[in-house]
């Protein structure tokens, strides 16, 4: 039903070297739902193929809501899928954020990469969303620094995130910007 992988309620484990991979919830939180105060920390992590099925499916990767507010380093959301929220769906929570990745997640509404909702917000610093289906981020979010938001990961296909390569559209760096 929610948390097809974990399900925290008023808790706040510690995680490290962990993936949550191929779960499902019907309603939210295929990989992992936090609830009420939940506030996991979690480092090193990826959320991979993860996916909600309802019609008001929320948070493939992973669903935050009410005070709950989980600290993430290093970690990646990719291949995940919900109605809103691929990757994360937010409600009246402030995950933060710090050197994660989120691409190639879908929405079939909004949010491909994160939706947020409600009271508060993610802090992202150093998080990189791209790829990402039916958007990169939907709703207030704080940005801390270093975040690199596009539509496009790599346009040239030479290895370089388009938001920090100076030749998005050459691989051969010849040409700034063609």
């Amino acid at each position: 039903f929610r948390g097809g992988g974990m399900r925290n309620n008023d808790s706040s484990p510690t995680l490290m070297n962990c993936r949550f991979e191929g779960n499902s919830a019907n309603v939210s939180g295929g990989g992992m739902y936090n609830w009420q105060d939940s506030s996991p920390t979690l480092s090193d992590c990826s959320f991979v193929g993860n996916s909600t099925s309802g019609s008001n499916g929320h948070g493939g990767g992973m669903y935050n809501y009410e005070d709950s507010n989980p600290a993430l380093t290093n970690c990646t959301f990719t291949s995940n899928s919900a109605r809103s929220g691929g990757g994360m769906y937010n409600k009246s929570s402030s995950p933060i954020l710090t050197d994660c990745l989120l691409t190639n997640n879908s929405a079939s509404f909004s949010g491909g990469g994160m939706f947020n909702s409600g009271f508060g917000g993610p802090n992202l610093t150093d998080t990189i969303l791209c790829g990402n289906t039916s958007g990169q981020i939907e709703g207030f979010w704080n940005d801390y620094g270093g975040n690199c938001i596009s539509e496009v990961c790599d346009t040239d296909a030479d290895g370089t995130r388009d938001c920090f390569d100076g030749c998005p559209d050459d691989p051969n760096k010849t040409d700034p910007g063609a």
